[in-house]
């Protein structure tokens, strides 16, 4: 029992970490994205974005609070980031004895959203909307 009790704990305190963490770092992230990651180097030679283009700038419009700023930056990866706060919710719920399924468990699902990952990364070069803006501090 002391055992549960530990890891329902720690798991309900993991987000709140995560968060402090988000809010304590964000300037030193933006440091490092701004003077130490080097370009990209398909966007540099080629022109057309890689679908890397905007993690960086996503992860940091994340560490700030900015939904919209981030999906505007890469829509995947906060699909993705999305799917893994769904997957932690439904192994919390787990340890505390209750089978809940967030996430679709049918592979029907996870085709059609990779299909459309593609088309977007695709897509992002022609649209303008698309692109990823600017690094905003």
């Amino acid at each position: 029992m002391l055992h549960k009790t530990w890891v329902r704990t720690v798991l309900l305190i993991i987000p709140v970490i995560f968060v402090l963490c988000c809010i304590f770092l964000r300037d030193l992230a933006l440091y490092i994205a701004e003077n130490k990651l080097p370009s990209c180097v398909s966007f540099t030679t080629l022109g057309i974005y890689c679908p890397g283009c905007g993690l960086t700038r996503c992860i940091l419009a994340l560490m700030a609070g900015n939904i919209w700023l981030a999906l505007r930056c890469n829509a995947v990866v906060c699909c993705l980031f999305a799917a893994v706060a769904a997957l932690y919710i439904e192994f919390v719920l787990l340890s505390f004895g209750k089978d809940v399924y967030i996430l679709p468990r049918k592979p029907l699902f996870y085709i059609i959203f990779s299909v459309a990952a593609a088309v977007y990364f695709v897509l992002r070069n022609f649209f303008p909307v698309l692109e990823p803006p600017a690094l905003i501090a």
